[in-house]
């Protein structure tokens, strides 16, 4: 029983262990990605990006802005490779708080 007991124990040790290891690789390889591309200033570009960026097929990026553009509510911008490799952003929508704000 003794012995049944520890073998149970020591293979739930090494399930969690392996499980912390690969959490922990993936959060070292996801931080490792991460890159700024884009600084924004905090007018009509927007300010305080969040969420997810989506991409289409030609690889420019999507994604919201929960304060700035023309009314401080928010925006929806697009980031595109501009010549040089960098990345230009447009805000392609600036919210008016009657088509909604802040998005999250």
């Amino acid at each position: 029983m003794k012995n049944t007991t520890f073998k149970l124990l020591r293979n739930i040790f090494i399930a969690l262990a392996a499980v912390g290891f690969t959490l922990s690789a993936s959060d070292s390889w996801s931080a490792s990605r991460e890159k700024t591309v884009y600084a924004f200033s905090g007018g009509a570009d927007g300010a305080h990006p969040n969420g997810s960026l989506i991409s289409d097929s030609a690889g420019n990026l999507y994604g919201t802005s929960a304060e700035g553009g023309t009314n401080n509510d928010g925006t929806v911008f697009k980031l595109s490779r501009s010549a040089n490799r960098g990345w230009i952003e447009n805000a392609i929508h600036s919210f008016n708080n009657t088509d909604g704000a802040h998005p999250e």
